[in-house]
């Protein structure tokens, strides 16, 4: 099927159902879907739940009486940041803007290793590529929000960082890095990519387009998207492994390609010759995970980095915020960029 407007509010309603923790991973494009839904439907409701979590968060970080803020939780790292900004935005908000401004100098004084920043030290030290997509763009779009250049500094700073100890030599990126060892796990989890390449995006869409930072971000997207297309499946999707055949396929990487790929070869980013082909199949393999009743599925569960076998036993169907908000942004995207249209030769 084509996603269109009564798709994504059935989709968007599977995000209103589901058991948030406030927060953790992927809660980022679970927002992010929400604020899709609401573009896409025109139904405010969407959104105003994602705000109604924001304030309640807010709730919870303020302080009592005069007493000093509360210390960040070390699971605000995964906060949905980007997408709260926007929120602040929509809903004339200076208190969120404000907690969210603390929240970005909390994360750009977290401890360091290496020059890179260790945002959950308390449970592993290690770098992990899901970060590229929740500290780059929030930092970014809060630059631009607030007019302040350390947050763009920032900004660059985690995403170039991540990328560097990340990105392997046939430009796919690595699920984490052990900064004790100083090795990458090796492991080119499927969804992992689809981290790096939104993060990527989105981070470059926030900055000067004539930046030097910009210039090299715009390169690396390029390069990692071209990388990918070489391990699409003939279904078009790819393996939750991406280099490994013998790992199954998983749909999420499908639907972060699609948010990602199609901005960005309409922004001239890409070479048409060589990407639209790789579209085509995924937005046709993208149409055959959606069913009417809002669910994308094929989606892969919960993933922990370790060793390849792992990876490989996680159970698939789960409808989760990271197989949602990714697909509502595809969406987005095909819709926004006239779909079909523009994969014409």
């Amino acid at each position: 099927m084509t996603p269109d407007r009564a798709w994504a509010a059935a989709a968007a309603q599977h995000l209103v159902r589901y058991r948030w923790e406030t927060w953790w991973y992927a809660d980022s494009v679970g927002f992010e879907g929400l604020l899709a839904a609401t573009d896409i439907t025109g139904e405010s409701r969407f959104q105003d739940f994602a705000y109604g979590m924001a304030r309640a968060w807010l709730g919870r970080r303020r302080a009592r009486r005069n007493d000093p803020p509360p210390p960040f939780h070390w699971s605000d790292h995964t906060a949905p940041a980007a997408a709260m900004i926007e929120l602040a935005l929509r809903y004339d908000d200076a208190e969120l803007l404000a907690e969210l401004e603390r929240l970005a100098d909390w994360l750009i004084s977290r401890p360091q290793a290496g020059g890179l920043p260790l945002l959950d030290p308390g449970q592993a030290l290690c770098v992990w590529v899901d970060c590229m997509q929740f500290q780059g763009p929030f930092l970014a779009r809060l630059a631009r929000a607030t007019g302040q250049q350390r947050f763009e500094d920032g900004a660059v700073w985690f995403l170039l960082g991540h990328d560097r100890v990340l990105r392997g030599e046939a430009g796919l990126y690595s699920h984490i890095y052990d900064v004790t060892t100083g090795r990458a796990n090796g492991v080119h989890w499927g969804r992992g990519q689809g981290w790096a390449m939104l993060g990527l995006w989105q981070t470059l869409a926030q900055l000067p387009g004539s930046s030097l930072a910009a210039e090299r971000i715009r390169a690396l997207l390029a390069a990692h998207l071209d990388a990918l297309i070489e391990f699409q499946a003939p279904s078009g999707h790819w393996p939750t492994i991406v280099d490994d055949p013998r790992s199954y396929e998983e749909s999420s990487v499908a639907a972060f390609y699609l948010a990602t790929a199609i901005p960005a070869l309409a922004g001239g980013l890409l070479d048409r010759s060589r990407h639209a082909p790789s579209l085509q199949r995924a937005a046709a393999a993208f149409g055959d995970a959606l069913h009417a009743d809002g669910r994308y599925t094929g989606v892969s569960g919960n993933t922990h980095a370790g060793p390849a076998e792992r990876y490989r036993m996680i159970p698939l169907d789960v409808v989760v915020p990271w197989g949602q908000g990714p697909a509502l942004l595809a969406a987005q995207a095909w819709l926004a960029e006239g779909g079909a249209a523009l994969l014409q030769p």
